[in-house]
């Protein structure tokens, strides 16, 4: 089942107020390089030059891309969402963006479309200040992961042929790039003509 997971990104602003950043990927690592290059390397126009962006979590767990790219724009969109109607979906008075995101999170979890799915939670930074509260509902299961998305393993491309086969006429190793005629001529060869 690929990764489908949703994320929250923060950066230092201006005046002392982070920026934040909500986004779905199919592999954070490669996302968060895309976010720190820039827009010309696929990085979102509101991330882009705005940097350095740091993972601070993300959920995953969705069982289809559609399901997680709701949750992102409910995240996104609190006060739009008709999942948070009861939630009070603005921001407190001071209140930073990064406390009002991790705020909307629990709430978000709860709400009926995703409070009964096998989600994760998975903090790559130490969570900053108290739990989430309201807790998120408990079959959630909550990681930390100090460092951070990894990059996922090259693949590898299999060799067709792990060992050349040998040849039936002479019991030398066959060669996969001999052509048709130039086979033809080691046949010759082999037959003395």
């Amino acid at each position: 089942m690929p990764l489908r997971a949703v994320y929250l990104l923060s950066a230092p602003g201006p005046r002392g107020r982070p920026r934040t950043y909500v986004g779905f990927t199919h592999d954070p690592w490669r996302r968060l390089r895309q976010h720190n290059a820039g827009r010309q390397k696929g990085g979102a126009r509101r991330t882009s030059g705005r940097g350095p962006w740091q993972m601070e979590l993300y959920v995953h767990g969705f069982p289809s891309d559609v399901a997680a790219l709701r949750f992102e724009w409910a995240w996104q969109h609190p006060a739009a969402s008709r999942r948070l109607q009861d939630a009070k979906p603005r921001p407190l008075p001071g209140e930073q963006p990064i406390a009002f995101a991790l705020r909307m999170l629990p709430r978000l979890l709860w709400a009926p479309p995703w409070r009964r799915l096998p989600l994760r939670l998975r903090w790559l930074r130490p969570p900053p200040g108290p739990a989430l509260r309201p807790a998120p509902p408990p079959h959630i299961v909550m990681e930390i992961d100090p460092g951070g998305p990894r990059p996922r393993p090259r693949k590898r491309p299999a060799s067709t042929l792990a060992t050349p086969p040998a040849c039936t006429l002479c019991s030398e190793p066959c060669e996969v790039s001999l052509g048709v005629w130039n086979l033809w001529g080691r046949l010759e060869a082999f037959w003395g003509r």
